[in-house]
């Protein structure tokens, strides 16, 4: 029956989605106390990979990172924006640095629950607390630590300024509000950052969205040398989804196969040859249904992480994979790889 539902679905919704009903179901049967109906489905399984295979993953628009350069760019074309007011110069200019170093989903940032009461200053550190959020959506609360860094560049010092030349404003009312009394919410946002772009002559500017500075921000980390556990606890991801984020120029692959052939490299498997004869393996039918089923749950379970990232926000108009930006083969940037060797 699950089977014939599955094949159902195919001419209305994406593979992905048809993954999310069937896990969907197996939780509704686990909290009524039943057995779970696709426990041992191999026929199910091979359904929903065949629908995988003959229809493929929906294109999906890029989403560049907003590397460090990049910000530093559209910092200094909004401090020198000559049609800008100095309110929105200072709005724009602490929210695009407190979203770059918080690694912040934007929704997280300018839009409710998060009001003006929830930053505070202390040792020289922007605290941002959370009520909610994707990670939290308990609302248990959690507190976004911020350091300092050089001016222009530094988020703590442009908040300060931002919130000092706002004094007026009562706590509780949004975190970023423009000259004219809106709230700096996700489009308004995405849609200057993208004029700023534009200006600064970066290429394929549309390409940008308000998410790219989450995905520059790890990128950017990673460059750094900054441990991956690291990685994905400022940025509050909940498995090693974080990883996806993290864009490879075509570069790289200038220096691999010298990284591969390296004296080191070579000694180490000359001994491994020694001490390790290598034998010819012979793998089973059942052991590549499992290996598959195995990366078919991994990479469910990512889609799943990348699909509704930017709900706490409430950004509804959001497609599967699109707070990573592209898959695997689109990660256009300028920067370079992180050095694993």
């Amino acid at each position: 029956m699950l089977s014939s539902f599955a094949a159902s679905l195919t001419q209305s919704v994406r593979p992905v989605t048809i993954k999310v009903y069937l896990s969907a179901i197996k939780n509704l049967h686990l909290e009524l106390g039943y057995v779970d109906p696709t426990e041992g489905a191999h026929f199910l399984k091979r359904v929903v990979r065949g629908i995988c295979r003959c229809h493929g993953v929906a294109a999906v628009r890029p989403r560049l990172p907003i590397t460090f350069p990049i910000l530093c760019s559209l910092v200094d074309t909004c401090l020198a924006a000559p049609a800008m007011c100095p309110h929105d110069k200072r709005c724009l200019h602490a929210a695009m640095l407190a979203v770059f170093f918080g690694f912040f989903r934007c929704g997280e940032l300018l839009e409710a629950p998060t009001t003006r009461g929830c930053l505070t200053f202390e040792s020289g550190m922007l605290h941002v607390h959370l009520p909610r959020s994707k990670t939290d959506p308990s609302g248990e609360g959690t507190t976004v630590l911020i350091g300092p860094a050089v001016p222009p560049y530094c988020a703590v010092r442009a908040m300060l300024t931002y919130l000092t030349a706002t004094a007026s404003a009562r706590p509780g009312s949004a975190v970023f509000i423009l000259a004219n009394g809106q709230r700096l919410n996700h489009s308004t946002f995405t849609a200057h950052v993208r004029t700023l772009l534009s200006t600064s002559g970066v290429a394929n500017w549309q390409d940008y969205a308000g998410h790219s500075f989450r995905i520059g921000a790890a990128t950017t980390a990673a460059l750094a040398g900054v441990p991956d556990h690291q990685i994905r606890s400022a940025g509050r991801w909940r498995s090693d989804a974080c990883l996806r984020y993290i864009r490879t120029p075509p570069s790289s692959a200038r220096t691999l196969a010298s990284k591969l052939s390296s004296s080191s490299l070579t000694c180490q498997f000359e001994h491994f040859g020694k001490a390790w004869p290598s034998f010819p393996t012979v793998k089973s039918n059942n052991d590549e249904e499992t290996d598959d089923d195995e990366a078919d749950n991994d990479e469910a379970a990512d889609d799943d992480e990348a699909d509704d990232d930017e709900t706490a926000g409430g950004d509804g108009d959001k497609t599967d994979e699109e707070e990573s930006g592209c898959r695997e083969g689109d990660g256009a940037y300028e920067g370079e790889v992180r050095n694993n060797s």
